[in-house]
């Protein structure tokens, strides 16, 4: 990870009113039945059973389940939001990969299934009966699902050099008593506290520009504080203008698209400075 971006107002970025929701929710849907298909129980054991013993008791490899099923894929941009705002960020992801030309992976295509996951392994090994499981077995069962996910978040997150927290009343909310943001979602808090405690790695391509330009790499390093209160003061704020500036400056007089939109993307930040 390089930098993490707070982005606010993004229902206000009125270049997404030119993209089909149907669209952008197809496309979404057509990740989401990949990793449905990935994580159905069958495939799960099939793949990750390591020792079963003779009362037919079977031990999950989970480092197999999470690398199996979650490979690390190269992807420009980490997109974290609230459940609520999927169709809004349906529509983002699609802008971004097909105005701006950067790849993008959304957070929810890995929590949005903990459940699906879990349903499945409790029913099949902690069910008495219709409607009634072990409680021990199942708190078992969702320690392990929950780790597993979170900890294939955590490598995401690590190896993807932007990230853009989708900052909305849905996400986070303002607790007048506490005088500071607050977030239910146990999946948003686990990204920015992950977020905010990664060292920052410089890309390869900002350190090219680095040195293209006589830039000592030291000097572009982002800033990170540590707030115990509120995580999101970690991230550098964005906002729909950012976004404008973003997509003006891939194109040429002539047309011409940028071949480089993330160097793009941080050049102007670092001409705001």
């Amino acid at each position: 990870m390089y930098k993490a971006f707070n982005l606010e107002h993004l229902d206000q970025f009125d270049d997404l009113e030119t993209i089909d929701s149907n669209l952008a929710k197809i496309e979404y849907e057509k990740y989401k039945q990949k990793n449905l298909e990935k994580l159905s129980l069958k495939n799960l054991l099939q793949e990750s059973i390591i020792e079963k013993d003779e009362n037919g008791k079977i031990k999950l490899d989970t480092s197999k389940i999470q690398h199996t099923f979650f490979p690390l894929k190269q992807v420009d941009i980490f997109i974290s939001h609230s459940h609520k705002d999927l169709e809004l960020v349906q529509k983002f992801a699609y802008y971004l990969r097909h105005i701006i030309g950067v790849d993008c992976f959304i957070d929810s295509e890995i929590w949005g299934y903990a459940d699906d996951l879990l349903q499945e392994v409790n029913n099949e090994y902690a069910l008495i009966k219709e409607g009634l499981y072990n409680y021990t077995d199942a708190n078992v069962d969702a320690a392990n699902v929950y780790m597993t996910l979170s900890n294939a978040l955590h490598d995401m997150i690590n190896q993807t050099d932007t990230i853009f927290f989708i900052n909305t009343p849905q996400s986070s909310s303002l607790n007048e008593n506490l005088k500071s943001r607050q977030v239910e979602s146990p999946w948003i808090y686990d990204e920015l506290k992950t977020i905010s405690i990664i060292k920052p790695k410089i890309p390869s391509y900002i350190s090219k520009l680095n040195v293209r330009n006589n830039v000592s790499p030291k000097n572009l390093a982002p800033n990170w504080s540590r707030p115990i209160d509120d995580q999101i003061k970690c991230l550098e704020k964005l906002d729909v203008k950012d976004l404008k500036k973003w997509k003006e400056s891939l194109y040429t007089n002539e047309g011409l698209y940028d071949p480089a939109p993330m160097l793009a993307f941080y050049q102007i930040f670092e001409n705001k400075k």
